[in-house]
């Protein structure tokens, strides 16, 4: 991994948000078939400046750390509805690891600037852009593309540009050298601590969060070949440096549960 330059100190991690109040929106259950994290070292002024208040990046590992979430999701239905009826999910998310202040103390989640699903359903259920994926893995191998064209996004009430994923790699007995992250164990606990997903509300008013709810799993380091991602390679958003890929990590075939929370505004804080 190619070093980033920052001054950030290393201090202890939060803790995961526990909200005020559950959403009155029913859960949705699934299976989460496999699931890549890629990891991104962010310079934390930079992370800073793109994050909406109340939320500022977690610097518990030193830099700022930004991610690709690259998932395929089986059996996706709300409630209790049976598995056979539930929808197979190709998506990706783009994100940032946050934290910010309740009246507990200090909570940690990430917040999500962009989803894209290759579902017509998910898309518009979930507020998500349309992707088309391509995706060939087995063995330990993974090779995974996503693209989805520019598109208007009424929860920023702008136009998002086009987005694009790629990635290829193997697993691997370890993370690599240099990695933010002393093994799996680190990296399994930092992505369980983060399992609040914070978002633009689909009407621009306040932000909207999923709690993601699974069993103990632990991460399976992942060897890069190959990655690129439109999102932490745009030089208006992360200028050259302070965005630098560290390690991916996968997760397979782990029951799921997501929590719709009660959207909150900075002003609620």
């Amino acid at each position: 991994m190619t070093t980033l330059k920052t001054t950030a100190v290393r201090r202890t991690p939060g803790k995961p948000a526990t909200p005020k109040n559950a959403s009155t929106a029913a859960a949705i259950s699934g299976i989460i078939a496999r699931r890549i994290l890629l990891t991104y070292a962010v310079d934390p002024a930079t992370a800073a400046a793109l994050l909406p208040p109340p939320f500022r990046p977690d610097l518990s590992f030193g830099p700022a750390l930004g991610g690709v979430c690259l998932m395929r999701l089986r059996a996706v239905r709300p409630g209790l509805l049976p598995l056979r009826l539930g929808l197979t999910v190709e998506s990706v998310a783009h994100r940032l690891a946050v934290e910010w202040d309740t009246p507990e103390g200090i909570a940690t989640g990430v917040y999500v600037f962009r989803r894209d699903a290759d579902s017509i359903v998910a898309a518009r259920l979930g507020g998500m852009h349309r992707a088309a994926f391509g995706v060939l893995e087995g063995g330990g191998h993974y090779s995974l593309a996503a693209h989805s064209p520019a598109a208007y996004n009424p929860a920023t009430q702008s136009r998002d540009g086009a987005m694009s994923v790629a990635f290829t790699g193997e697993r691997a007995d370890a993370l690599p050298a240099g990695s933010v992250f002393t093994g799996p164990d680190s990296a399994s606990a930092f992505f369980h601590c983060a399992s609040i997903a914070h978002s633009p509300a689909r009407d621009g008013v306040g932000h909207s969060a999923l709690r993601l709810v699974t069993p103990p799993w632990r991460a399976i380091p992942v060897r890069t070949d190959h990655v690129q991602s439109s999102f932490f390679e745009d030089r208006s958003r992360f200028p050259h440096g302070t965005a630098v890929f560290d390690s991916a990590i996968a997760m397979h075939d782990v029951p799921a549960r997501w929590e719709p929370l009660q959207r909150f505004s900075p002003r609620e804080q």
